[in-house]
């Protein structure tokens, strides 16, 4: 399956946030919409980073409870990982996995579109498995 292909199952593109929106909106946000990282884009569209849950984390160890106060352009990644929508899910999940990264960023040329997870990609190579096994298993009871 191609990165294209799970954006149409899961449906809605994420939107991006403003890098002067708090901390503590991001993580509403993460709540009320039930993600785990948010692309920060500029008023002109220029990518600023992403902000996982695990920044949050690590945000409250470094910054204690000034944190939800401070811009998300305080906490965003600004080296981020992305891939192409006709790229491979499995190529994908092995990028994911050799960098250790629970999101990545998902562009169309040159623009950014949207942010897929670890968990997206792990359910398409389990539900691929599944339609290779019951494939072998439907040709085996064929045969015999």
């Amino acid at each position: 399956m191609k990165v294209a292909e799970l954006l149409k199952t899961r449906g809605n593109i994420a939107a991006p946030v403003h890098p002067a929106i708090t901390i503590r909106e991001v993580a509403q946000r993460f709540h009320r919409e039930n993600v785990g990282a948010v692309l920060v884009k500029d008023d002109d569209g220029t990518l600023d980073g992403i902000v996982t849950e695990r920044d949050v984390t690590n945000g409250i160890a470094t910054y204690g409870n000034k944190l939800l106060d401070l811009p998300a352009s305080s906490l965003a990644t600004t080296a981020v990982y992305s891939c192409a929508l006709n790229d491979n899910i499995t190529d994908v999940a092995r990028a994911m996995a050799e960098r250790r990264l629970h999101h990545v960023a998902v562009r169309d040329g040159g623009r950014l579109l949207d942010v897929i997870s670890i968990l997206e990609v792990l359910e398409d190579r389990l539900a691929d498995r599944r339609r290779v096994v019951r494939a072998l298993y439907g040709m085996a009871t064929v045969t015999h």
